[in-house]
């Protein structure tokens, strides 16, 4: 277990060789561009940003594009797809920036689809609209260009509410006019109106008092069936363009695998622009400032040198004022359960990388609560092979990883507590070790109590190692040690032949608590009283035992409902139908006992870490290493050539 030692990089170089050097970074992936600060450079240096909204642009249309030409795209990713990820080499990416216009072309074309789309889509839901409004009036024979005032008569035509409509044949019944009711229309009456001028205003206030709506029609001249048949024409236009600019997207996906390459080139440039827009440069140079690996630095100024003899590279450690970021390194197994830290927070880089104390601790964990060994031989046999199979992305890989890894302690812990797809076997070689948690229950409950004193123990003695390591003995006595003496002591107190000794453990830790717990106030009151709070925190030592309780809890679950499910179905299968429903039952009742444990285990195991574990030494605060590097989201690009 480590934290990787940083290094401080200065580098120094011409502008004509800013680009050449930041590829090279790139590709090596071992640099972490910061901004160079400082006021007196800021007084006389300038950043450069422009390159950088080009680039960003530039690769927002690109991804934009990809999302629009997905739906289209024949060769739609499966599972395999999603979980690794397709490779090119050099030369292939080389062929697609060599085509960078055309593929540009064909984002431009896709913008200017959905342009006509959304034009498109627009005319079509006024169309709509306008059926939707003029439906009710099909049954109008009256071209509307005659729905006019003469020099005699006036014409009204709209809607009226259909509770009004006796009342408004009532007022124009003594009127010199007439109505046609032309259709109903949820609540409203579609009316036309004729009368004669002389009765304008009584026809207006009668209307008026029935709520009346004027009809709005599509076009000005027409019938309203054939203004409907005009727009029932528009909307097929419409559906016709847009089955054009269907199949025309459909031609532009052909080019999807190009464009991908083109989105992670694209991605690669906004990358390195986004770090130099972090450099100081004049017109001439630029200065640029970073974290590196120890380890990677002498290799790393080869190659910088390789491309540009003349840059000027400086390495220093970092001044006590400087907070470099955290770079975790752990050997094979335990390299997974770093995503499970960096979940949480990274370290500090002054402090110490908990993963691979953590590890076995996590795993043994998940496989008590988890707790049958069927599903953890399931687990540990067919992972790795799907690992080897789909060769999934990073992270998903340290997932499984950790799956796998949690399925061997399953195995281990299921055979222990004779659980073996919720059936139990009762092995004659294990016989003398298997603990039944429905026939044992304390057995099993003090074996769970064991194992979190032996992780808050493993907790404590890293919190005194790292008091060591930085040359403060007294207080890895004082906050470690007399802790020790106590919760020992009271844990001795418990059995009679080791109670005396206990009992002087158990009073010189406490005492020791008391004197030194507060000796960083500045009053004596302060003192005692910052004393007695600590030793108080006795009381959040008992929850924290508590809290492996869970461990007991889940793994007894696991057992009682694979054994459940195992009845149930053997109810069912007294006949060969029953049969067939019996194995349903134990096929979907085992996977989802499983599915719902394992993830039950993970988060539990996690939270046992993170709070009863890491509140023992812990000391968060880092920024994970984010170096210039080629993250791909759809193609990896291989590049194994010399730098240039």
């Amino acid at each position: 277990m480590a934290i990787v030692e940083m290094k401080r990089v200065t580098l120094l170089a011409m502008n004509a060789e800013r680009d050449r050097l930041l590829r090279v970074m790139q590709r090596a992936g071992c640099v972490q561009v910061e901004a160079v600060g400082g006021e007196d450079a800021e007084a006389y240096l300038r950043r450069e940003h422009g390159a950088l909204d080009a680039a960003e642009e530039k690769l927002t249309r690109i991804r934009w594009t990809l999302s629009q030409l997905g739906r289209y795209d024949a060769d739609k990713p499966g599972m395999r797809a999603s979980l690794s990820m397709p490779a090119v080499d050099a030369e292939q990416a080389d062929a697609v920036a060599a085509s960078e216009e055309e593929l540009l072309a064909v984002v431009s074309a896709v913008e200017a689809c959905e342009r006509k789309s959304g034009e498109l889509r627009g005319r079509q839901a006024r169309l709509q609209v306008q059926m939707q409004q003029l439906a009710p009036w099909r049954g109008l024979d009256i071209p509307v260009e005659r729905l006019c005032d003469t020099r005699d008569t006036v014409q009204f035509a709209g809607t009226v509410l259909g509770r009004a409509w006796e009342a408004l044949e009532t007022a124009l019944a003594g009127l010199p006019a007439q109505w046609e009711r032309i259709a109903e229309e949820r609540d409203n009456v579609c009316v036309w109106v004729v009368a004669h001028r002389s009765a304008r205003d009584e026809v207006q206030s009668a209307l008026k008092n029935a709520e009346f709506a004027p009809a709005q029609f599509a076009y000005p001249a027409g019938t309203p069936a054939a203004q409907l048949d005009a727009l029932a024409a528009g909307l097929r236009e419409v559906d016709a363009d847009r089955a054009s600019l269907e199949e025309a997207l459909r031609g532009y996906a052909k080019s999807l695998p190009q464009l991908r390459i083109l989105f992670e080139l694209a991605s690669q440039e906004r990358d390195r622009q986004a770090a130099a827009a972090n450099f100081l440069s004049t017109r001439s140079a630029f200065m640029m400032q970073g974290w590196a690996p120890a380890p990677s630095c002498d290799a790393l100024v080869k190659r910088l040198k390789a491309v540009a003899p003349d840059c000027v590279v400086d390495l220093r450690d970092p001044d006590e004022s400087e907070q470099p970021p955290t770079l975790l390194h752990n050997g094979r197994v335990a390299t997974p359960f770093e995503t499970v830290v960096s979940n949480y927070s990274m370290p500090d880089p002054r402090g110490i990388d908990p993963t691979a104390i953590m590890a076995p601790f996590f795993a043994c964990f998940f496989g008590m609560m988890v707790s049958d060994a069927g599903y953890g031989a399931v687990m540990a046999a067919m992972i790795p092979i799907a690992i080897w199979k789909f060769k999934p992305k990073e992270s998903m890989r340290r997932m499984m990883w950790i799956l796998t890894l949690g399925g061997a302690f399953t195995v281990f812990w299921g055979a222990i507590y004779d659980t073996w797809f919720g059936a139990n076997l009762k092995p004659a070689f294990l016989q003398p070790v298997i603990i039944n948690a429905l026939e044992d229950p304390l057995k099993m409950m003090y074996l769970c109590i064991a194992m979190g004193a032996i992780h808050l123990f493993t907790g404590l003695g890293v919190g005194m190692y790292m008091n060591f390591k930085r040359g403060k003995p007294l207080a890895a006595l004082f906050d470690q040690g007399f802790w020790f003496f106590l919760i020992i002591g009271l844990g001795l107190l418990m059995l009679p032949a080791t109670a005396t000794i206990g009992k002087f453990l158990a009073i010189g830790g406490a005492l020791g608590i008391l004197l030194t717990a507060g000796r960083d106030k500045p009053t004596l009151i302060g003192k005692f009283t910052g004393g007695f709070g600590a030793l108080y925190g006795i009381t959040s030592w008992l929850g924290d035992l508590l809290s492996y309780m869970r461990l007991f809890g889940m793994g007894l679950a696991t057992g009682v409902i694979g054994m459940v499910v195992n009845m149930l179905a053997g109810m069912l299968m007294g006949n060969p139908i029953g049969i067939v429903f019996g194995i349903a039952v134990l096929a979907v009742g085992h996977i989802f006992n499983a599915f719902i444990n394992v993830l039950g285990a993970y988060v539990h195991s996690c939270r046992l870490q993170y709070i009863e574990f890491f509140g023992k030494f812990y000391e968060d605060g880092g920024t994970m290493f984010a170096p210039l590097a080629h993250n791909p989201r759809y193609v990896a690009i291989r590049d194994s050539r010399a730098d240039t």
